[in-house]
């Protein structure tokens, strides 16, 4: 009667997991205005935006089907109510598999050599930094083409060609615009600390002892908009959450570097890592540079 009893939440975590905040696709910003000086630099920005929903996130998914069961189990092994075990184990296996999710998916991989192991990682990390370059040529694309556009106001205001209500009005118009590239730039910026966060976990585990811990979702976490002056800090490390040192002490141990070649692998996977954490820190300069651009009217400097 117990099996009976059980199976019928079970069955539904296949349905119920996708919905889960960590599982489900990352909102998507774009404000398509093909009128706007800036709307080619804009779409390039708002291109890099399908890649961070990716296979990298589907550890959420497996964590959470994981929470589900184990929650599922052990309300019915105490005769509780089993609904509210589902519930309370997806949401702790959510933020298990989220946290470790690529690394235990990378661990589960059967008859991996220590080689083959540390290749694959260091390869997506590469990958990763590829893309946020990327994303980082993208925004200074768009920061240089709407510093021309307030740069066009302010200089035409200064040799008399339109009146201050003009000028006045295309910085406001600018600054409108302004906002919008900022929603696409930190919709990116959120499924981007997820996923550098998630490779940074590996890399810990992975090379112990060579890279020191940056919260990549924390320097995202202010949302970037035009009325609040932000300062780009120095990229500091600092000490371990303890639900991510729980993640690292319970997650398995990765494959022993014996040769050379495998530790030469370790030592350009922390260097990689630690370009991820530079580059995201640029992100976040470039955001908050793009967030100024229209502020200080027609007499300021751009």
């Amino acid at each position: 009667m117990r099996y009976t009893r059980l199976w019928g939440p079970l069955a539904l975590a296949i349905t119920v997991v996708p919905f889960l905040p960590g599982c489900a696709n990352l909102p998507v910003a774009n404000f398509e205005n093909p009128d706007d000086p800036c709307y080619q630099e804009r779409k390039g920005l708002a291109a890099h935006q399908s890649y961070f929903t990716g296979d990298i996130i589907k550890g959420a998914a497996i964590g959470a089907i994981g929470g589900v069961v184990t929650g599922a189990l052990a309300a019915a092994a105490t005769g509780k109510d089993i609904g509210t075990g589902m519930a309370i184990g997806a949401v702790a296996g959510a933020v298990v598999g989220g946290i470790g999710g690529y690394y235990n998916a990378l661990q589960r991989q059967q008859g991996q050599t220590p080689n083959a192991f540390y290749s694959t990682l260091l390869n997506d990390v590469q990958e990763e930094n590829r893309r946020i370059q990327a994303i980082n040529q993208s925004l200074d694309q768009l920061l240089a083409c709407r510093k021309r556009q307030a740069a066009g106001i302010r200089v035409a205001y200064k040799h008399k060609r339109i009146d201050r209500s003009t000028g006045e009005q295309g910085l406001a118009e600018l600054r409108l615009r302004i906002q919008e590239d900022l929603e696409v730039a930190n919709s990116l910026r959120a499924g981007l600390g997820n996923r550098a966060n998630d490779l940074q976990f590996a890399s810990l585990k992975a090379a112990p002892g060579r890279i020191g811990y940056v919260d990549l979702n924390a320097q995202g976490k202010h949302k970037v908009t035009g009325h609040k002056k932000h300062k780009r800090s120095k990229r500091k490390t600092s000490p371990l959450p303890a639900e991510v040192q729980q993640a690292l002490d319970q997650a398995p141990a990765a494959p022993k570097a014996k040769t050379a070649t495998d530790k030469k692998l370790q030592a350009r996977l922390a260097q990689s890592t630690s370009q991820i954490q530079d580059n995201v820190g640029k992100i976040d300069m470039g955001m908050a540079n793009l967030a100024h651009v229209a502020e200080g009217g027609l007499e300021a400097a751009s």
